[in-house]
């Protein structure tokens, strides 16, 4: 549910009340409409998915003594190994097949040597040059198939031929170089189990100093808060009082009783309407009450500020900020309120309006629990190092300048004695 902002501020705090409930009713009645609406969705779908035929599939699961489906959980029972032990023997399963895989290596790798040696040998010793008689009497004795068997017999010797050391020295080096691995995976285990625990007594002192941050965030907002309320019971009681004593008001500048305003005086707060009626009129207000406060100024040198941009309106200042770089704002005045409108142009090229009230107590955003300033300036000088928004960082950086014709008719409105204010004073 959304409310319009600018209607929102034109309401008093008792109507805020009446529709914040209101809008808390419709809330509550939509979420019971919707879970009613799932619960009989979730009771169709078994009363569907419910198996009635004769032989059909069902699970069913092994009951306790209690009657409910037993449940086994890793750990209870006396039997069971704890996560340590596990993580152990996990280990000691691991180092060992590294060492049998490397031993494996090593057996092929030496076997490979000793086979290499073996043939060398034998070559050696079949290159010796033997008689004639011989050669001829042994060749002529070897029939063909006991040549298509001799290449297969010479090979049969060397895997016979191997080193008896090496097995027995293999198998020690696979025992000594299991424990290393299981050594090694132990403090590797330990080493990230000190990281995990530095890493979340990290985690915790950032979220500590945060939570400290926030809740003292909160308690400043809490005594602004505070102090608005009483300020605002202070002038209600002032206003209540002194509307007793006068009993009258001022409506469009001129009294009931006939006499107008003195030019150059402020008009008190209780004699102007809710709402200015015209243009005419937030001038008028502007020239003779802000003016003098030094609203829309430098407050050092007295000109023209260059964030104010006077009476435009909201379309006039989103054309204004549309080439401009996100957080660039300017202040011009009201139409809907006694007061001011900041335009502000956010990252994604949105330009976002807020309502600046004038009080007698100074200057804040519209709405309850406001910090509020004794200037304008010092409004925006505050809100170009504070964020305008608690959930997210918006500050006022840049202020847009103004153009030509623009900044003719600001300077004509600060200016006081200009035929305008003349005009309009009379």
């Amino acid at each position: 549910m959304y409310i319009d902002p600018e209607l929102l501020a034109e309401l008093d705090e008792e109507q805020k009340q009446m529709l914040f409930c209101k809008m808390r009713e419709e809330q509550i009645r939509r979420w019971k409409e919707r879970e009613e609406k799932l619960e009989k969705e979730e009771r169709d779908n078994k009363k569907h998915n419910k198996v009635n035929k004769k032989g059909g599939r069902k699970v069913d699961f092994l009951n306790g003594k209690d009657g409910q489906p037993w449940t086994w959980v890793m750990g209870d029972h006396p039997h069971d190994k704890s996560i340590e032990q596990i993580l152990e023997e996990e280990a000691q399963s691991t180092a060992k097949n590294l060492a049998e895989r490397e031993a494996a290596a090593t057996i092929r790798k030496q076997n490979l040597l000793w086979t290499a040696a073996s043939a060398d040998a034998k070559k050696k010793t079949s290159s010796q040059p033997e008689p004639a008689h011989q050669t001829i009497s042994s060749s002529s004795r070897v029939t063909q198939p006991e040549r298509r068997q001799q290449p297969q017999d010479t090979k049969a010797p060397l895997r016979k031929n191997l080193n008896p050391n090496t097995v027995s020295c293999v198998m020690s080096v696979k025992e000594k170089r299991s424990s290393e691995i299981f050594q090694s995976l132990k403090l590797d285990r330990q080493k990230s189990i000190d990281e995990a625990e530095k890493q979340t007594l990290k985690i915790h002192s950032f979220w500590v100093e945060q939570e400290t941050k926030a809740k003292q965030e909160e308690e400043k907002q809490r005594l602004l808060a505070k102090k608005a309320r009483e300020d605002h019971r202070r002038s209600m009681r002032k206003l209540k009082t002194e509307s007793q004593i006068i009993g009258t008001f001022v409506v469009g500048g001129l009294a009931v009783f006939g006499t107008k305003p003195t030019p150059g005086t402020a008009s008190a707060p209780l004699g102007r309407p809710p709402r200015p009626s015209s243009k005419q009129d937030v001038i008028r207000w502007f020239r003779e009450t802000e003016l003098p406060k030094g609203s829309g100024l430098e407050p050092k040198t007295k000109k023209l500020a260059e964030y104010f941009h006077g009476m435009i309106s909201r379309e006039r200042a989103e054309s204004l900020l549309d080439a401009q770089p996100h957080g660039t704002f300017l202040i011009r005045l009201s139409d809907k309120v006694w007061g001011y409108g900041l335009s502000r142009k956010g990252e994604s090229g949105e330009v976002k309006h807020y309502l600046i009230d004038v009080s007698p107590n100074g200057f804040s955003f519209f709405g309850t629990n406001q910090p509020v300033y004794s200037s304008l300036a010092e409004f925006v000088t505050n809100y170009q190092a504070k964020s305008i928004c608690l959930m997210e960082t918006l500050l006022l950086q840049h202020p847009c300048p103004h153009d030509p014709e623009g900044k003719k008719e600001c300077e004509d409105l600060i200016r006081p004695n200009s035929s305008d204010c003349e005009v309009l004073c009379l």
